[in-house]
């Protein structure tokens, strides 16, 4: 599994257009992951 972070976003409040949403998860794929750790070659 490859864990990319999280952050605490509460504290921030969305302006009048905006709307929060809450992610449970995402996917990535391989190249997404290799571009990450910078072993991706273009």
């Amino acid at each position: 599994m490859f864990a990319v972070g999280s952050t605490d976003f509460s504290r921030f409040k969305p302006d009048k257009d905006e709307t929060r949403i809450k992610v449970e998860a995402i996917g990535l794929n391989r190249a997404e992951i290799m571009f990450r750790e910078g072993n991706y070659l273009e």
